[in-house]
């Protein structure tokens, strides 16, 4: 009887959550001011679900979880913030959720001064798709495929036409994971058609505390790799502190550099609605070998049609001791865990292991008639090797419909095993209807990893999130 007075009293607080929210946001828009002219905008959306936690260590968990996602843009300045909370049936918050003082930081997902095609570029904040250059050394970074250990990172960009800048940091706090490119347009300031924009850059990144080894629980080093057959014991099993992280690491620096080269053939001065840019590009992990990889990128830019696309085909030719994109999607999880077929060993000590590698990657990226966004990659090794595959995809302009999703596989044979999960998926999908103005019914999936204290090594865990929320939003577009 106490259990479901204590459920009808959480249903009823949610319900006045949800109008309180709607009577705040309706006072703080008010009558329109400037504040509400085109440039500015808040949109606000508070929400009341289920959370359902597929975990391997607990089995499946039932959280009611409580949202409020504000967004505010005023001019070039953007800020967003997840004020969420996760109530289990015995009405205690979630206890891994602000379990340390840096998980209150991921109450602000962004703070972003304008885009990243401007010229000036900045967000501190959730990183979902870091990219410098061309891709070679650091491609779609994401700071939040750790469920319990998400980081506030940083990006920027600077482009002053002659020369420029572009850098990121992995957590403001700790910066293990640091780098930049800096590029320079020798001709630039001449003027020639064409030439003038050809473009020269440099690399570099390095994570201060790679580990090399883990500490097994026995006091030892763990050298050999692992997979899910072997025996869990104290030799075997690493070592956690009591705040579920990895605990006496052997940390080495990993360092990664490299050149580019890139000439787009359409001047820009031209406005047109293509362009094409061949590049070339040569990296190396410091102390290991070296990659390199040679390409097109074209773009197509149909204004009237409301539709661009970005299409990348290159050739990928890596020496033994070499990974490439090492700084990608799972980093943050590889970085302890890296997946070799069945094995699992610190990113930096597979280096090592690794063969000679020959391949085409692939990629293409785009909205069509501003109603549909999609992307994907896909990189295909011309030996009997595992694969990389990424899709994203959006609705934007369906009324009263919503849908939007972001794959990556990490680890496939072939294009048959792309939508299998396996122990490398990564996986965000949203889908919404709204049943009336501003009132939407919406459910959430997200696949992303947590430590398992028991096994000492990463597991995924899915969450499933149904619910309702109440949106509106005022200001310009």
């Amino acid at each position: 009887m106490l259990q479901e007075f204590k459920i009808r009293a959480l249903a009823a607080s949610a319900a006045i959550f949800l109008f309180m929210t709607n009577v705040a946001l309706a006072e703080a828009a008010g009558p329109e001011t400037e504040s509400s002219a085109p440039g500015e905008k808040f949109t606000a959306a508070a929400g009341f679900g289920f959370k359902h936690v597929d975990d391997p260590e607990s089995g499946r968990q039932t959280f009611y979880t409580f949202n409020l996602s504000p967004d505010i843009h005023i001019g070039p300045l953007g800020l967003g913030l997840n004020l969420a909370v996760d109530i289990d049936h015995n009405l205690e918050v979630r206890t891994t959720q602000y379990d340390e003082t840096t998980d209150y930081f991921n109450l602000i997902r962004y703070i972003t001064w304008g885009t990243k095609k401007d010229d000036f570029y900045l967000r501190a904040g959730t990183l979902d798709n870091t990219v410098l250059g061309y891709g070679t050394i650091v491609n779609h970074f994401r700071t939040d495929v750790n469920w319990d250990t998400q980081k506030i990172g940083a990006e920027i960009k600077i482009d002053l036409g002659a020369f420029g800048v572009e850098g990121f940091t992995n957590d403001v706090v700790s910066t293990d994971v640091i780098g930049g490119r800096m590029f320079i347009r020798p001709l630039w300031t001449f003027e020639i058609p064409i030439i003038s924009e050809l473009v020269f850059g440099g690399t570099y990144v390095t994570d201060r505390n790679a580990p090399q080894f883990l500490m097994a629980q026995d006091g030892s080093l763990i050298t050999t790799p692992l997979d899910e057959n072997t025996p869990v014991s104290p030799s075997t099993t690493p070592r956690l502190d009591p705040d579920g992280n990895f605990d006496g690491i052997q940390e080495r620096t990993v360092t990664v550099y490299g050149v580019d080269v890139g000439l787009p053939l359409i001047p820009s001065e031209w406005d047109a609605w293509f362009q094409i840019t061949p590049f070339a590009d040569y990296s190396m992990i410091h102390g290991f070998n070296s990659g390199r990889s040679a390409g097109v990128i074209a773009e197509l830019n149909l204004s009237f049609a409301q539709t661009n696309l970005t299409a990348r085909l290159e050739r990928r030719e890596y020496e033994e001791k070499y990974l490439g994109m090492y700084f990608d999607t799972f980093y943050e999880i590889e970085r302890y865990s890296y997946p070799k077929t069945s094995t699992r060993v610190p990113k930096r000590s597979m280096v090592s292991t690794t063969d000679q590698t020959r391949g085409v990657f692939g990629e293409l990226q785009g909205q069509i008639a501003d109603v549909i966004e999609v992307g994907g990659s896909y990189l295909h090794l011309d030996e009997d090797e595992l694969g990389q595959m990424t899709i994203n995809a959006s609705i934007t302009a369906i009324e009263g419909i919503r849908a939007k999703g972001f794959l990556v596989q990490r680890a496939i044979g072939d294009l048959r095993e792309a939508f299998t999960f396996t122990d490398t998926t990564f996986l965000v999908a949203d889908a919404g209807y709204e049943m009336i103005p501003g009132l939407w019914l919406g459910i959430h999936f997200e696949r992303s990893w947590r430590m398992d204290e028991k096994l000492g090594r990463f597991v995924p865990v899915d969450v499933i999130t149904p619910g309702v929320s109440y949106e509106m939003s005022f200001g310009g577009d």
